[in-house]
C-alpha cells in the first residue's frame, strides 16, 4: 500500500507473534518460519540434509552439500559450492545460477516475499553475509562479489546488476520505522519504504557503505568506504565521504633519553610553524599564489606516498593533472584524494576553509586541473 508521497506502508508483524501466537502447533510454526511449506516430505528432506551435511567440515562436507543442498532450493545451476552452517529460510523461494560460491555461516532468507531470492551466475558470497527478504524480493545479477559480514535486507526490493562489487560490512536496504505516534513505541509502529534499491552494472561499494531504500546507483559508479547513500547517484560518479582529520605528532620537538642515558632530539618536523595568511588580508596575489602552490605540492607529496613509485607525480608547476591526459597516470579516485587533501593543506596555510569538491572542477573540459600550476592559480583566484 502506497500513500500520496509514493511511500509504501508496511504493516509489520512482530517476529514473536509469528512464532508464538496463533492456533498453529509448534511444528506448523516451525515449518512456516524455516521451510515455507507444511508438506511432511519437505520437512523431512530439510531436516536430514541440514543434520547430515550442514556443519560437516572438510572435503566430505563440501561434497555432500554439493549433492544434497540442491534438493532444498527451488532451482540451482552447475558448480555451486556451499560452505558450512549456511542457514536457509523458505528455500523453495531461492533460485541460484551456475558457478556460485557461498561461504560459511551465511543466511539466505526468502520468507518475506513470494518472488523470493534470485542469485545469478558466477557469484561469490563471503562468509557471515545475510541476504534477507524482509518484505520484498532480492535479485543479484551475474559476476557479482559480496564481501563478508554484509547484509542485504529487502523491504522495498533490492536489485544488483552485473559485475557489482560489494565490500565487507556493507548494508543495503532499509525500511524505516514510523515515528509520528509519540505515545506508541517506535518498534510497535508500522514501517515504510520509499521504493527498491537499484544498483546498476559495474558498481563498486567500498567497505562499510550503507545504501538506504529508494536509491538508484548508476552504472560505473564507485562509492567510497563508509559512505551513507540516501539519494540517487548518476552513472560514472565517485562518491567519497569528505572527512578531515586532526593529526598530531607524538612528542614533537621533544628531547628523549636513550638506553645509554644520553639525550637525543626528535627529528620530526611536522609541527614546525609556518606563516599563515588570513583570507581578508590576502591582498598580494603573487605572495598568496606561492603559499597556495606550496600547499598543493604538499598535497601531491602525501598522494605520492599512496601511489606506486612509477606513478608518482613530479612536484613541479608544469606537472599534468588533467584526468583525460595520456601523460598522467592518476585515476579518478587519486585525483579526488588530491583535491580533498589540497583543501586541508590550504586551510592549514591560510586559516580559512575552502571547498574545491564541486562537479565543475572535475568535469569541465577546460578545468583548472590541467597542471599543478593552473590548480594553484584557480585556488588563489577563489580566495582573492
Amino acid at each position: 500500500m502506497y500513500n500520496n508521497n509514493k511511500v509504501k506502508i508496511i504493516n509489520k508483524k512482530k517476529m514473536t507473534e509469528k512464532l508464538f501466537k496463533g492456533n498453529s502447533s509448534s511444528l506448523q510454526r516451525y515449518q512456516d518460519f524455516f521451510i515455507g511449506t507444511r508438506k511432511i516430505g519437505d520437512l523431512l528432506t530439510y531436516e536430514l540434509v541440514i543434520f547430515f551435511s550442514g556443519a560437516l567440515p572438510g572435503a566430505i562436507g563440501l561434497m555432500l552439500r554439493k549433492i544434497l543442498y540442491p534438493r532444498l532450493v527451488k532451482t540451482v545451476g552447475k558448480n555451486v559450492f556451499w560452505g558450512r552452517n549456511i542457514a536457509l529460510r523458505c528455500p523453495k523461494k531461492i533460485q541460484i545460477g551456475d558457478q556460485v560460491a557461498i561461504d560459511d555461516n551465511c543466511l539466505l532468507d526468502a520468507k518475506g516475499s513470494d518472488e523470493g531470492l534470485t542469485i545469478g551466475n558466477n557469484i561469490t558470497i563471503a562468509r557471515d553475509t545475510i541476504l534477507l527478504c524482509k518484505n520484498s524480493w532480492i535479485h543479484i545479477g551475474d559476476q557479482c562479489v559480496i564481501g563478508s559480514h554484509s547484509m542485504l535486507g529487502s523491504v522495498g526490493g533490492i536489485r544488483l546488476g552485473n559485475k557489482v562489487m560489494v565490500g565487507g560490512q556493507v548494508y543495503i536496504g532499509g525500511g524505516r520505522y514510523k515515528t509520528e505516534e509519540t505515545n506508541t513505541a517506535m518498534m510497535d509502529q508500522d514501517v515504510f519504504s520509499t521504493g527498491p534499491v537499484i544498483i546498476e552494472d559495474d558498481v563498486w561499494l567500498g567497505a562499510g557503505v550503507t545504501v538506504l531504500d529508494g536509491v538508484r546507483i548508476g552504472n560505473g559508479s564507485f562509492i567510497g568506504a563508509g559512505a551513507v547513500i540516501t539519494e540517487n547517484i548518476k552513472p560514472f560518479t565517485i562518491v567519497a565521504p569528505h572527512q578531515k582529520f586532526l593529526k598530531l605528532t607524538r612528542l614533537p620537538n621533544a628531547s628523549h633519553t636513550n638506553r645509554e642515558g644520553t639525550s637525543t632530539k626528535n627529528d620530526l618536523t611536522i609541527n614546525e610553524e609556518k606563516p599563515k595568511i588570513v583570507k581578508t588580508q590576502a591582498k598580494d596575489k603573487p605572495q598568496l599564489y606561492s603559499i597556495i602552490l606550496q600547499a598543493v605540492l604538499d598535497a601531491v607529496h602525501e598522494i605520492n606516498m599512496q601511489l606506486p613509485e612509477e606513478d608518482r607525480l613530479k612536484k613541479d608547476e608544469t606537472t599534468i593533472l588533467y584526468k583525460n591526459s595520456k601523460e598522467c597516470n592518476m585515476d579518478s579516485l587519486a585525483l579526488l584524494n588530491l583535491i580533498v587533501t589540497t583543501e586541508q593543506k590550504v586551510e592549514e596555510e591560510i586559516g580559512t576553509p575552502i571547498s574545491l569538491t564541486n562537479e565543475e572542477i572535475i568535469t569541465n573540459d577546460r578545468n583548472p586541473l590541467q597542471t599543478i600550476g593552473t590548480f594553484a592559480d584557480h585556488i588563489t583566484k577563489l580566495i582573492i
